[in-house]
C-alpha cells in the first residue's frame, strides 16, 4: 500500500510493503527519512490530507526500494502526459502513482510505460489513463521489473488407449481414396498409410504399431483421422456364453 500525507508547509509519503515500511517527509528542508522501518514522527499533524492506493504486492515491494524523484506535485498543476512523455526522453525507468480522486499507477520499463491494475483495465492506452487521473502525483526512479506471465505447456490432444482395437470401413480396406491417402500421409507420413488395413477390429493400436515400425501416435493419429470422417470405427467384443449354455431372464 502506499499514502500520501499533506498539510500545510508538509508532506508524508508512506510504502507498505509486506517485508519493509519506508517513509520520507518532505519539509522545509527538503525531503527525509525513506531508509526501511522509518516512521512518521508522531504520524501526520491533525487535518492532514491522508489518500491511500492498494497496489500488487510485487510493485510495492520494488517501489519501497526505489527513490522518490518527485513527491508534492498535484495534477492540478502539472500535466501527466507531458512528464512522463519527458521521463521517457530522458530513458528513465520507474513509476508514477498518483493518489486521490483518480487514482492510476504507471510503470515505465525500457521506455515502455504499462498501466498497473487495479482500477483500469490490463493493456488499456496509457494516456487517456493519464489525461483522466486526478490527484497527487508521486515518481520513483529506478528499475521496476514487470511479472513475467507463466509460460502454459502447450496442449496435447488426447490419444487413444493403445489397447483399443478399430476397424476400418470396408470400402475404404480394399481401395483408399485419394483425399484420405493424401490426408494421412500429410499427417502422419506415408508410411502410415499401412495402417488402413491393419484396423481390422483384431490389432490393437500397440499391436499394429510393432507389425508395421510406427509409433502410436502415428497409428493414433491416422485412427482419429478415420474416425473423423467416420470411416474407422472401434471395435466391441461381446463375450458370448459357451454354446449349449443357459442364459437367465
Amino acid at each position: 500500500m502506499i499514502a500520501l500525507h499533506a498539510w500545510p508547509g508538509g508532506l508524508a509519503i508512506v510504502v507498505e510493503a509486506h517485508a519493509r515500511r519506508v517513509a520520507a517527509v518532505l519539509g522545509p528542508d527538503g525531503w527525509r527519512g525513506g531508509e526501511p522501518g522509518a516512521v512518521l514522527p508522531e504520524g501526520p499533524p491533525a487535518g492532514a490530507e491522508s489518500v491511500f492506493l492498494r497496489l500488487p504486492a510485487w510493485l510495492v515491494e520494488q517501489l519501497a526500494a526505489l527513490e522518490i524523484d518527485l513527491g508534492g506535485a498535484h495534477t492540478e498543476f502539472v500535466r501527466l502526459d507531458r512528464l512522463m512523455a519527458r521521463m521517457q526522453a530522458d530513458g528513465r525507468d520507474g513509476a508514477m502513482i498518483v493518489l486521490g480522486r483518480q487514482p492510476a499507477a504507471v510503470v515505465l520499463s525500457g521506455g515502455t510505460p504499462h498501466i498497473i491494475e487495479p482500477d483500469v483495465p490490463a493493456g488499456a492506452p496509457v494516456m487517456p489513463v493519464l489525461a483522466a487521473a486526478s490527484g497527487w502525483i508521486i515518481v520513483f526512479s529506478g528499475k521496476v521489473a514487470m511479472p513475467t506471465p507463466p509460460v502454459q505447456a502447450p496442449a496435447t490432444e488426447a490419444q487413444a488407449p493403445t489397447d483399443e482395437r478399430f476397424v476400418v470401413a470396408s470400402h475404404i480396406a480394399r481401395a483408399v481414396p485419394d483425399d484420405v491417402a493424401e490426408a494421412i500421409k500429410a499427417a502422419a507420413g506415408e508410411p502410415a498409410l499401412a495402417v488402413v488395413a491393419q484396423l481390422d477390429g483384431v490389432r490393437s493400436i500397440a499391436e499394429i504399431a510393432k507389425g508395421t515400425g510406427l509409433t502410436a501416435a502415428q497409428v493414433t493419429t491416422v485412427v482419429k483421422l478415420l474416425a473423423a470422417r467416420k470411416l474407422a470405427f472401434r471395435y466391441v467384443s461381446r463375450v458370448r456364453p459357451p454354446t449349449g449354455a443357459r442364459t437367465s431372464g
